[in-house]
């Protein structure tokens, strides 16, 4: 499709606001069913144009030159700068890919809600360029509701998990204590009693005694302590497993649906094939133009210099008068 888009002049005139706007219009008259391919090309010179154009009056300019409302000419800026290409060809501004070079516009608008990085391969898999509004829409809520389902699911599991890790280092803390509070009773136990003549014997054992219970009753509420440690980290382990589970069981019903979905829009593909021949032929015919555009494009940019521009008149005149029949 990108070879049919207007190609550059032999010799270019200025470029000015007014040659911008007639080129818009040719293009837009060329392109009743506009794809991305031809929304690049008007995208990219309405971006030239908006460089040329005097400050604060870019909108008046948009609606008299160009026939357009600000939102499409907006839409058209966003799609050029979307999927246009880093580098212009040689008949102009071109596609970052095949795959979304002919989406409408209104479906490569929808998929502007993928990451860039990821929209290519969403729209090869889907068969995005010959699906509705509708049904891309429908694709892409049910990849909303995926998403957020797993996002969720996903969140309980790391927070799961910070419990248990809380739970574990808590637990190791008690268990240190414990120890310490274990030792610091052998040491009592072990200890002898000195007598000496300064001291009450019975008053040395009565505070040996003393300090060894105080030392129990600070293990036994250490090891109180433990227990309610370990039961909540057994509670802590529990609920990070459940909600493992649940972001298991989120992970395959999501492949489930897009199966699903796939399944039905693949029925539907089927179903309109089968009630429409001649929109089957169309396309057959269409391909085999296009391949054969390509072909001449090839031949033409192995040709050099007058015998070039012969071709490339050639297929001008061309596509010009077939441009006359279909608009008849």
């Amino acid at each position: 499709m990108n070879e049919m888009v207007n190609s550059a002049s032999a010799v270019q005139a200025e470029r000015t606001p007014a040659l911008i706007g007639a080129e818009i219009r040719q293009i837009q008259a060329q392109a009743r069913a506009m794809t991305v391919l031809f929304a690049v090309e008007a995208g990219r010179r309405l971006v030239e144009a908006k460089e040329l154009v005097k400050h604060g009056e870019w909108g008046d300019w948009v609606k008299t030159e160009t026939g357009m409302s600000m939102s499409s000419a907006s839409r058209l800026m966003k799609i050029y700068e979307e999927y246009g290409a880093d580098q212009i060809g040689i008949l102009g501004a071109e596609a970052k890919s095949s795959t979304l070079q002919n989406l409408t516009v209104s479906n490569a608008l929808r998929l502007l809600a993928i990451p860039e990085e990821e929209r290519e391969a969403f729209a090869e898999e889907h068969d995005a360029e010959h699906l509705s509004a509708r049904e891309l829409d429908k694709i892409l809520a049910e990849k909303k509701l995926l998403e957020a389902g797993a996002d969720a699911a996903e969140k309980r599991a790391q927070a799961a998990e910070a419990s248990l890790a809380a739970a574990k280092d808590n637990a190791d803390r008690l268990r240190l204590r414990l120890e310490e509070a274990q030792k610091h009773v052998q040491e009592l136990e072990s200890r002898p009693i000195e007598v000496a003549v300064e001291k009450d014997e019975e008053a040395v054992k009565q505070a040996a005694e003393a300090a060894k219970a105080e030392a129990q009753k600070e293990i036994e509420q250490l090891e109180k302590k433990l227990a309610a440690a370990e039961k909540k980290q057994q509670k802590a382990e529990e609920a990070a497993k459940a909600a493992e589970d649940k972001l298991q069981t989120a992970a395959a019903d999501a492949t489930k649906e897009r199966d699903a979905a796939l399944k039905e829009l693949e029925a539907l593909k089927l179903q309109l094939a089968q009630s429409d021949p001649t929109t089957v032929q169309f396309r057959v015919v269409f391909e085999s133009v296009q391949d054969g555009m390509n072909d001449m494009l090839r031949l033409i940019r192995k040709s050099d210099g007058e015998k070039a521009d012969k071709l490339r008149a050639i297929t001008k005149t061309l596509l010009d008068q077939f441009g006359k029949q279909v608009a008849v």
